[in-house]
């Protein structure tokens, strides 16, 4: 098996773009221009979150428990983001974005002892609602999830190459496409609080 395309994606450069790149998914934040407006926006984007319309779904996917994040742990999340990872992102140094994950909590008690804090409540609930849990989870936040963080794994290659192998010809583009997304996919199964957390600060999502 040719491992060439699983080398490119290893070593891709990608070049900074001078635009920054619009992600649609993204709460609008101005262009309104009455409170009536911005009142219906509102309304509508509470309506997609998952926990308005999960239930509706809870006989076709996952058994899901929910977790509270208060305003503060927000606000926390945004700190740490902007603090250690956003001008990493924004120079697209990956390698130093898998470091820095790892290294972060080291630099402030505070900000250490949040995280405790919230892995304690986080594994708690885990632990409770799926006792006998040995497959992972899938965590997301009410609109939006940690999609971008999968590539940070740092058995993100291993796991796409894994993937490779199940094709009959690993060489055809549809086979490595599919390979990454389901690559993709499976680095996004988390087993603990702690795998969760560093998913979502490390996240521009």
């Amino acid at each position: 098996m040719s491992n060439s395309f699983a080398e490119q994606l290893a070593n891709a450069k990608l070049k900074p773009s001078k635009n920054k790149t619009k992600d649609f998914s993204d709460p609008k934040l101005a262009g309104f221009i009455t409170k009536d407006q911005i009142s219906a926006y509102q309304k509508t984007a509470l309506e997609a979150n998952m926990e308005e319309w999960q239930m509706l779904l809870a006989n076709e996917t996952f058994p899901t428990t929910y977790v509270p994040i208060t305003y503060s742990d927000a606000k926390c999340f945004i700190k740490i983001f902007e603090k250690y990872f956003q001008k990493l992102h924004e120079q697209q140094l990956f390698e130093q974005i898998r470091d820095r994950r790892d290294t972060w909590l080291n630099d402030n008690e505070d900000e250490k002892q949040w995280y405790e804090q919230l892995k304690e409540r986080l594994q708690k609930t885990m632990d409770q609602a799926f006792p006998n849990n040995n497959n992972g989870f899938f965590a997301k936040t009410s609109s939006r999830s940690a999609k971008d963080a999968c590539i940070f794994r740092k058995d993100f290659l291993d796991i796409y190459k894994n993937e490779l192998t199940k094709f009959s010809d690993p060489s055809q583009e549809n086979s490595r496409i599919i390979a990454l997304l389901n690559a993709a996919f499976l680095s996004l199964r988390v087993t603990c609080a702690a795998d969760i957390l560093s998913m979502f600060v490390i996240s521009e999502r």
